[in-house]
């Protein structure tokens, strides 16, 4: 993600990526955001709750 999110704006690249982890405590809520993903889900999410979030 850091990658994708350092090339230049102009060439219109807006990924929302959203990680997927088995930890969803404050502390890999931070690593998540520090490696630039948009949100974060527990691996336990039910695919309709997917789509809601």
């Amino acid at each position: 993600m850091r990658q994708l999110r350092i090339l230049p704006s102009e060439q219109g690249i807006q990924i929302l990526a959203i990680a997927f982890t088995a930890y969803a405590g404050e502390i890999n809520a931070k690593q998540v955001f520090s490696a630039k993903f948009y949100s974060y889900l527990g691996k336990l999410i039910k695919p309709a709750n997917l789509i809601a979030e």
